[in-house]
């Protein structure tokens, strides 16, 4: 009973008058505040972070697009370069990888190569390779395997043999070599290379 009884002091008149005729703007305060501590506290984070990720793509983006920018000016640059180049030399590098295999011009080399330097064959057997290359090869260029028999050779013309195919323009790979001194003979398998067609 005392308190329903008791009269309100002169700070809780005021603080009711002060709400009673400046209510909506006590309200607009509040408002405001919380509106600006949602912004300070759960927008504001996450605006900075989206605004660091979109920077950090720009920045990758740029990098990217100088990178394009340099291969391309790199590319203009050999070609520039490629141009200059004498064709005799064009040739000359076609000849050691040519641009198709024919079976019959590689008799020939090898004809050329070991058959005009005194060297009887007695056989010659030449593999085009089938099939896709090897994952370590580029998919342009083909393969061919050759294999040679020569005989009434001893060691020094074995030797011998063996350099000039070495010093042969046509890229070719030793895999395997035999020589037989009792029967003056010698075997040797290479690979040799071509640009594919397809």
């Amino acid at each position: 009973m005392d308190n329903l009884d008791k009269k309100p002091n002169n700070f809780q008149v005021w603080i009711a008058e002060f709400l009673k005729n400046y209510f909506g703007v006590v309200l607009f305060f509040l408002v405001a505040i919380m509106l600006f501590a949602s912004y300070v506290f759960m927008l504001l984070p996450h605006f900075k972070q989206a605004v660091t990720v979109v920077h950090q793509n720009s920045s990758d983006q740029q990098k990217k697009y100088v990178e394009v920018a340099q291969k391309l000016t790199d590319l203009r640059s050999l070609i520039n370069a490629y141009n200059k180049i004498d064709p005799t030399v064009v040739k000359k590098v076609e000849e050691f990888l040519p641009s198709e295999y024919i079976q019959e011009q590689l008799f020939l080399e090898l004809e050329q190569v070991i058959i005009r330097n005194g060297y009887t064959v007695n056989s010659i057997s030449i593999q085009k390779e089938l099939g896709s290359p090897s994952a370590s090869m580029n998919s342009k260029i083909g393969r061919v395997r050759v294999s040679v028999l020569v005989s009434g050779v001893d060691y020094l013309d074995f030797k011998k043999l063996l350099k000039i195919i070495e010093s042969n323009i046509r890229l070719m790979d030793v895999t395997t070599l035999s020589f037989s001194p009792s029967g003056q003979s010698a075997s040797f398998s290479f690979s040799t290379y071509f640009f594919r067609e397809n």
